[in-house]
């Protein structure tokens, strides 16, 4: 409890998290394609009542959520896009079907905020995805 007598944290187990979109991430990209980084931000839906955003708000800042994802983006951008040379490699035709999968078994799995379901999903949605893959 904060000195106002507001939770800080939510609880995995009790607490319902809205189904709506609020961790966003931004892709940056070296224009020769030899690389992409990301970072992250919450962003409140408008339909988000108040209090629920200043909870998830709190939880996110406490446990520096934010920074710990940045940190580890370069990491799993990396990951994703080995990933996707693999699955081109063995023939695989649709890579934006594919990752976007893989962001739909993770979000079916951890719920839409999950940090590396939201970053697939943003890479999948990507132009230059194919161009990232060849160049990784």
């Amino acid at each position: 409890m904060s000195i106002h007598g507001k939770r800080q944290f939510l609880h995995s187990y009790t607490d319902i998290v809205p189904d709506l979109q609020f961790v966003k991430v931004t892709l940056h990209e070296d224009p020769h394609f030899t690389g992409v980084g990301a970072t992250f931000s919450l962003e409140r839906p408008a339909e988000m009542e108040e209090n629920v955003w200043d909870l998830i708000d709190s939880h996110f800042r406490r446990l520096k959520l934010i920074d710990r994802y940045d940190e580890r983006s370069n990491d799993e951008v990396a990951e994703i896009l080995s990933d996707c040379r693999v699955f081109l490699n063995a023939g695989g035709a649709n890579l934006q079907e594919f990752l976007k999968g893989r962001s739909n078994d993770r979000r079916e799995t951890y719920g839409a905020n999950h940090w590396i379901a939201v970053l697939m999903n943003t890479m999948a949605e990507h132009p230059n995805l194919k161009n990232w893959v060849h160049a990784a």
